[in-house]
């Protein structure tokens, strides 16, 4: 539909599309007018339509509008990105809504349930999808974060790698407490190996607590490591678990482990980190009840960014236990030590050949 003001010439068009050719090229009628674009139902909205919009010039005003949805994609990231103004309109804000519907709603749901916090408070929630870590979780961390643990001082960091197309990624901890998280693309394996010694010397990293992502292209970059002197640990994410009635392979294992251990660790509040780590999901077997990871081919098939940053952050526990911070935090418990122990007994025995 097209209105027009037929005093002044301006247009207002109305339109939907989920074809992004047809989302681009809108411009002022004359240089120098007011041009806006205005998105209803955001959320619904897929990030190639989006782009499509941001071929628009002469744009002086984008307006987004809609309820929140899971955390992620382009209408959550315009609402947590400083560079954009957001307004949150929540039920007890709306006229037509009877605070007596607002209350019968958090009896039925619960006032902490992931479709209240949405519906009624305008929260980005995991509403009915399977994410290892709910996003309501982490935003809890952030706002409230656990108190710091001084005598827990162990330095430890994952780093992520990737070919050059994905960001590779540090994440660095002193115990709960993250105090680094560096991100950076090389494509050149002497380049990544050179900027990784730099950050190592930056974070006074010694080696034993930094584990590293063993895939792909992980091989060769952990050999020069340890060849400069960087003891680092290799966890290959696809290989076998621990708990292996549990869990499909040591991957998901350690995010299962992460999000227990989550409750104790004060995080960085980097938007890319948060949205991550609650956008990992998972699949159960069917015919095991075994818990798998969705593979990162799936995860692009369905539109979730790849978790770099996450990852990173999840490898830095490769090495601690999940019931570390219950009881006394003076010392490792013996089951930790056994796991870091067969961690390595594991990666040696890949080194080796044997089976």
């Amino acid at each position: 539909r097209e209105y027009t003001n037929r005093e002044t010439g301006s247009i207002i068009e109305l339109f939907a599309t989920d074809e992004p050719g047809k989302a681009e090229g809108y411009h002022p009628i004359e240089p120098g007018c007011m041009f806006s674009l205005w998105a209803d139902e955001a959320k619904s909205i897929t990030d190639a339509i989006f782009e499509a919009n941001t071929r628009c010039t002469g744009m002086t005003h984008w307006v987004l509008v809609s309820s929140p949805g899971a955390p992620r994609g382009f209408f959550y990231n315009a609402v947590t990105s400083p560079r954009w103004n957001s307004v949150k309109v929540t039920a007890y804000d709306c006229p037509h809504i009877r605070e007596e519907e607002i209350q019968a709603a958090m009896e039925l749901y619960g006032e902490s349930s992931p479709f209240f916090r949405s519906a009624y408070l305008a929260e980005f929630t995991s509403v009915d999808e399977q994410v290892v870590i709910p996003y309501e979780k982490l935003r809890k961390q952030i706002i409230d974060p656990p108190p710091l643990i001084p005598e827990d001082g162990r330095l430890r960091a994952g780093i992520d790698l990737s070919a050059g197309g994905d960001e590779q990624v540090l994440s660095v901890w002193r115990g709960n407490q993250q105090i680094g998280l560096e991100g950076f693309r090389f494509t050149e394996t002497n380049a990544i190996v050179e900027h990784i010694l730099n950050l190592r010397t930056k974070y006074h990293l010694e080696g034993p607590d930094t584990f590293v992502d063993d895939g792909y292209t992980g091989r060769a970059i952990i050999d020069l490591l340890r060849a400069k002197g960087f003891p680092v640990v290799a966890i290959r994410f696809g290989s076998k678990a621990f708990n292996t009635k549990a869990y499909a392979n040591r991957g998901t294992e350690l995010w299962w482990n992460f999000g227990i251990l989550l409750q104790h660790l004060r995080l960085i509040d980097e938007r890319r980190q948060i949205n991550q780590l609650s956008s990992r999901y998972y699949l159960q077997s069917r015919t095991n009840d075994r818990l798998i990871l969705e593979s990162k081919r799936d995860a692009r098939a369905h539109g979730h960014s790849s978790p770099d940053r996450a990852d990173a952050t999840v490898l830095a526990w490769a090495g601690t236990g999940p019931n570390h911070y219950r009881g006394s935090t003076t010392r490792e418990e013996p089951s930790e030590l056994a796991l870091t122990l067969l961690e390595k007994l594991v990666q040696a025995k890949d080194n080796l050949g044997l089976t």
